[in-house]
Parts: structure tokens; sequence; C-alpha cells
């Protein structure tokens, strides 16, 4: 029984912690990271804008659906690997060298914007591509995850290495 209670009251210490550490970490953040690909703009971009293709070569993405328009501008329902699904409404589309995007998602523990830009890098044929994630993680529980288990940058770095590697390149992020 001592057993069990001892048990029961870490766990209950371990969960406001876990809290604690949450509510202290602020709701909002902001993410820029680059990577340069050795591809020029107009190849780099079907696969940033196509999101029916996104699960060709992105590994948390199984499929993708197109959903009915909001405020006259395109939405995307994205299912994951686990199941899980969001809304993506495409805010703003410059091709080849700007998609700006948002979840639209109300009831999700957290949200935000990705704005990708492509420019020529110093190199004629390459291509340099700044994602900035704009996010907010509503839940302290959420906040606290993923700060100590992705990182800020886990879901951005992400995107861009797995970029790479639908073109056969390992990018340098910065």
């Amino acid at each position: 029984m001592r057993i069990l209670i001892s048990i029961v009251i870490l766990l209950a210490v371990i969960t406001v912690g876990i809290y604690g550490f949450g509510v202290n970490l602020p709701e909002t953040h902001k993410t820029i990271r680059t990577a340069t690909y050795h591809q020029p703009a107009q190849a780099l971009w079907p696969l940033v804008a196509n999101y029916e293709k996104a699960p060709e070569w992105s590994s948390n993405i199984r499929k993708v659906e197109r959903r009915e328009d909001k405020d006259s501008l395109p939405v995307w329902k994205f299912y994951d690997k686990r199941g899980h699904y969001m809304d993506i409404q495409v805010l703003r589309s410059e091709e080849p060298r700007m998609l700006i995007s948002r979840i639209i998602e109300t009831d999700m523990p957290f949200g935000g914007t990705w704005t990708i830009e492509l420019k020529p890098s110093a190199e004629t044929t390459a291509t340099e591509v700044t994602l900035m994630e704009e996010g907010i993680v509503k839940s302290p529980f959420w906040r606290f995850l993923c700060h100590f288990l992705m990182g800020s940058q886990g879901m951005v770095d992400q995107y861009l290495t797995e970029l790479g590697k639908a073109v056969g390149e390992t990018p340098s992020i910065r």
C-alpha cells in the first residue's frame, strides 16, 4: 500500500512540476531557420506549394485533402501518420517566392502561421529557403512538451531536412 501511495504522490509531483514549468514558458514563439538547396526556386516551389504531394516526401503526413475555401482562401486538411488532422489555410501564395499558411483549427492546443520564403542564393542555381514559424501553444502541458522534447525549432528543422531529402540533398540549417 505504501508503494502505491508513493507512486501516486510521485506522479502528482511530476504533473505539478510539468504544469509549473509550462506555465512559466511563453505562450507564443517565433522560430526562423534557413537552409540552402542547390536547386532553382522553380524546382523547389512545387514541393512547397503543392500540398497534395506532401505525403510523398514528408514523413509526418499521411494524406492531404482539399477543403472548401474560407474567406475566399484555399483550405487543406492534413492527416498525420497517427491519425490526427488539422486544417491549414493558405493566406498568401506568390510563386515561386513566398507561401504563408496558418492552422485554422480553434480547438487545438496549438496554432500559428508558417511563412516560407524562397530566394536566390549567392550561388546562381541555389535557393535559400527561410521558414518562419509564429506559433502559439495554449496548454502549459503542451508548452512543456514542445519546449523540452521537440525544441523550439523541431518541426521547422524537420521540414527543411525533408525538403532537402526530396531533392536529394542534406541541407545545412541555420
